[in-house]
């Protein structure tokens, strides 16, 4: 026990405060302008070396039943960050991507800067 002024005691804790573990936060990005005959494992691939992918969607054009020019992919914050500034301008198969967050709704993408 340490006495603080005028001889009142203060009580030290030697109890560790708990742990408290916050959830994740997800964030979604979109990568597009990607050739048709560029794949999930592709994609993932180039994924892997900024963190884990949560989910991924690559939507299916219902009238010529191919698959569309981008892909929403989800993965932890800020891995997902890193990802947007390391892919965003990079040429995949001949084509020069356009990654960049996806806004709630997916309306409006956030545009971020080319990385070079």
């Amino acid at each position: 026990m340490r006495f603080g002024r005028a001889g009142t005691s203060l009580v030290t804790s030697r109890l560790t405060p708990p742990r408290i573990e916050l959830p994740t936060m997800l964030r979604r990005i979109r990568l597009g302008d990607l050739g048709r005959d560029v794949t999930e494992a592709d994609l993932r691939a180039m994924l892997l070396a900024f963190g884990s992918v949560k989910s991924f969607i690559r939507p299916m054009d219902p009238a010529t039943r191919r698959q569309r020019d981008f892909a929403i992919v989800e993965m932890a914050d800020p891995d997902a960050s890193r990802a947007v500034l390391g892919l965003n301008g990079r040429v995949l198969r001949e084509h020069i991507m356009v990654v960049n967050t996806y806004v709630l709704g997916g309306l409006a993408p956030a545009q971020l800067p080319v990385a070079h």
